[in-house]
């Protein structure tokens, strides 16, 4: 395929060459699942970051390029083995499949030599080398089978809960969406001007959260290994997701976990912000501008009650007489609709 454009998954406006970008790696784990007509959550479709977001330029071929190499990607070509434009490369052909596809995928070009080189990354070293990538990124994700009770009912009910956990695991799979920066930046400011509007309980910034997230990790590395033993099954590997089980209930505003939630619970799957797995806090620290900005995106983004999704093929020709005068009619109904509320 030759030159084209994409459509940004939030806006759904053109983006053409050149233009500056932000770019989502998400996972999906819906494969099983039914989605409803009334998805409630960004990850109503079952599309959940992996990490914040990359910024860069659209290179003109459905991806990513100069992209910018702050300490989010740094992390990411350190964790994943290659950059986010490589690994584009490799979702250009391969984004969307599933865990279970890959590794039926390895065994049947094994057999098959003769359809190695069918099209592009379809060949064992690049299945391969995105296997590699899942497990990495969902090495926590890996189901195991633990019994409870004695009897043959209570044996079967865990039988059937590893099953499940199991077809969920191998149905995982990673892709990439992307948006206009601009959108992304005003999603930000606007968030930060009207963070605690309509608030109701204690109010925390995410800046507090983060500071009060990495200052509970000191004193838990402060602690003694006795106690360290004790509090460490309710510590997350995660710190941006830290907070959601730790200490009072009552303090849970106070940290992370709290703003990072995706959906409408303090819940989060095992595939959420993996990139962010068993990092070191100065890692983490050095993530504090991407993580703020982001989840102050993320308090925005849930304010539109939109779902996460992929970004669909945009024409190169742009049908700026049909879509201006639309966008212009949105704009006339939100400003209708606000002097209703008056």
């Amino acid at each position: 395929m030759g030159c084209f454009n994409k459509t940004a998954f939030y806006s759904h406006l053109p983006i053409t060459y050149g233009d500056d970008i932000v770019m989502f790696v998400f996972s999906n784990q819906y494969s099983l699942s039914r989605v409803g007509c009334t998805p409630i959550n960004p990850n109503g479709k079952g599309y959940s970051p992996i990490a914040t977001p990359f910024f860069g330029k659209y290179d003109d071929y459905g991806s990513i390029e100069d992209v910018v190499d702050d300490a989010n990607h740094q992390l990411f070509t350190r964790k994943i083995g290659m950059s986010l434009t490589e690994f584009c490369e490799i979702m250009y052909d391969l984004g969307g499949i599933t865990l279970k596809e890959l590794k039926d995928g390895i065994e049947e070009l094994k057999k098959d030599d003769a359809t190695k080189n069918e099209y592009h990354h379809k060949t064992v070293e690049d299945y391969e080398k995105l296997l590699k990538i899942y497990e990495s990124l969902f090495e926590s994700s890996t189901p195991t089978y633990e019994e409870f009770g004695e009897n043959e009912e209570c044996k079967n009910a865990a039988k059937r809960m590893y099953e499940y956990e199991i077809e969920r695991y191998n149905n995982l799979s990673l892709c990439v969406a992307m948006e206009h920066k601009s959108i992304y930046d005003k999603m930000v400011e606007i968030a930060k001007a009207n963070y605690f509007n309509g608030w109701y309980g204690k109010k925390v910034t995410i800046e507090e959260a983060f500071n009060n997230t990495v200052e509970s990790i000191l004193k838990f590395d402060d602690l003694q290994e006795e106690k360290k033993k004790l509090l460490k099954p309710f510590i997350p590997s995660n710190p941006i997701k830290y907070g959601v089980y730790f200490g009072n209930v009552s303090k849970m505003e106070d940290f992370l976990g709290i703003k990072a939630c995706i959906g409408d619970t303090v819940y989060f799957d095992d595939a959420d912000y993996c990139l962010y797995d068993k990092i070191t806090l100065d890692e983490f620290i050095n993530l504090k501008e991407n993580i703020i900005k982001y989840l102050y995106f993320l308090r925005a983004y849930k304010c539109t009650c939109t779902t996460f999704d992929v970004s669909p093929y945009h024409s190169q020709t742009v049908s700026y007489d049909v879509l201006i005068p639309i966008y212009e009619k949105m704009v006339e109904i939100l400003k209708e609709n606000t002097k209703n509320c008056e």
